[in-house]
């Protein structure tokens, strides 16, 4: 149970997860001296997994008293009256897959004796971390909708309002095809950012 600003009584809703992080990575840097320039560059790449096959949300189920009816949460209780309520269903499992990709080059240039140039390009790549099982979902806004309800139902919640609105969610199956610029089959959420481009520019004056 849960009284909004106040308390909670009973176990975490995440009290039963177990989860195994595991992250490779390869790399490798090389300098390379040549007259007035000292060359270096390198690269990593790193594959991240994340299994988690026990993850259940509130698999007990909560009762939240949000103070909705008589102002204060403990009130609410006391009159057996709960503003909300959550359960968890469905898959608890979780098997997430990242790959991540990056590279650089410097080059520092001894222009005169008291005058270095540090001249460098960074590139990285952020892969979308997907599920194995095509467990991700993706929220798709041309299926919400909004209805008017009317303010006695809600006990004073909406402000002497007439009516609250109460919107319904609607979410889709990532690589179904149906989320908005999401490829059909690729099973992320997110599409993929190859524009991860850093230029380094910086002068070095001794004296």
């Amino acid at each position: 149970m849960s009284f909004t600003n106040m308390f909670t009584l009973g176990p975490s809703p995440l009290g039963i997860t177990y989860a195994a992080t595991n992250t490779y990575p390869v790399s490798d840097t090389m300098t390379w001296t040549k007259g007035r320039h000292t060359l270096k560059f390198g690269g990593e790449y790193k594959r991240q997994e994340l299994d988690a096959p026990y993850f259940d949300v509130f698999p007990n189920g909560e009762l939240f008293y949000l103070g909705v009816f008589t102002g204060n949460p403990f009130e609410d209780f006391l009159a057996g009256l709960t503003g909300l309520s959550a359960i968890g269903s469905g898959t608890n499992s979780l098997h997430n897959r990242a790959n991540d990709l990056s590279a650089f080059f410097q080059d520092d240039w001894k222009v005169t004796p008291r005058l270095t140039l540090n001249l460098g390009l960074r590139y990285d790549y952020f892969g979308p971390t997907t599920e194995t099982h095509g467990h991700f979902v993706g929220f798709d806004p041309s299926e919400a909708t909004t209805v008017g309800l009317p303010a006695t139902y809600i006990f004073g919640a909406c402000g002497g309002a007439a009516t609250c609105v109460r919107s319904s969610l609607a979410f889709r199956p990532a690589g179904n095809g149906k989320l908005a610029r999401i490829s059909k089959g690729s099973g992320r959420v997110v599409n993929s950012n190859y524009k991860n481009f850093g230029p380094r520019v910086g002068p070095s004056l001794t004296y």
